[in-house]
């Protein structure tokens, strides 16, 4: 469960991110993050279609943290 709480956080931190860029026109990051985003979000599609309730509530903690993560990061770009 602890990987699905990884996954989680690194693809809405990057997610959160990139629309940080975007909307200050970063075009290098946003590039970059996209490549990123995408990769991630083909390894979570199987895990969490696959797991049951505590899976999801443990992806959206995951999500819930990598958003604080992301918001602090942009904060120093």
């Amino acid at each position: 469960m602890t990987i699905i709480f990884i996954k989680a956080y690194i693809f809405i931190m990057l997610l959160t991110i990139n629309t940080w860029c975007i909307a200050h026109n970063k075009m290098v990051y946003v590039l970059l993050l996209s490549f990123l985003i995408s990769l991630s979000w083909s390894a979570n599609v199987k895990s969490i279609s696959t797991s049951g309730l505590k899976g999801r509530i443990i992806y959206s903690f995951g999500a819930f943290f990598g958003t604080g993560t992301a918001m602090l990061i942009t904060k120093v770009l």
